[in-house]
């Protein structure tokens, strides 16, 4: 029988404040995969907002052009933030389920985000060794990192050229 010790840590809980969607600089502002860029586009369209994203990991096949990761561009408050709820809390995109995780790509190293107030609480106590069992948020940070992994393994057996475009 597996036994799993009990950690004197507190888990996340989301303190409800704004902060995780307010951005001053761009490396802060949320990675998105090109399908929720289709979907956050679709949701904006029916609210009557505009949207705006950079292309961040682009692949170059013999054919064509493919951007797979956009930075989406926030001045401020997120468009979709109504005081500290979000309007669109069951279609958001990973980067911000996530939160207060951030994946650093390509790299795919996992950090935590002092944006947030839990974990500039918290911040002396937890130790990489704790995040799985303080961060549910984990399993899409994973989630996150397999995707990428597999689309780069794939644009590499292919050849394709791979470019990040930062800040």
């Amino acid at each position: 029988m597996l036994v799993i010790p009990k950690l004197s840590k507190d888990k996340f809980a989301c303190k409800r404040c704004p902060d995780c969607c307010f951005f001053k600089k761009e490396e802060e502002m949320p990675l998105i995969f090109y399908w929720e860029k289709e979907e956050l586009e679709k949701i904006a369209e029916e609210r009557g907002l505009k949207l705006s994203f950079k292309n961040f990991l682009v692949v170059e096949t013999p054919q064509e052009e493919f951007v797979y990761i956009y930075r989406w561009i926030i001045n401020g408050k997120c468009p979709f933030l109504n005081g500290v709820d979000c309007m669109i809390h069951n279609r958001k995109p990973l980067s911000c389920r996530m939160f207060p995780l951030v994946v650093e790509i390509p790299k795919n190293r996992v950090y935590l985000s002092l944006r947030c107030r839990w974990v500039r609480e918290h911040i002396r106590e937890l130790s990489p060794a704790d995040l799985p069992y303080v961060f549910e948020e984990i399993e899409i940070a994973a989630k996150v990192i397999g995707m990428v992994n597999d689309f780069l393994r794939i644009a590499k057996e292919n050849s394709w050229k791979i470019r990040t475009e930062t800040t």
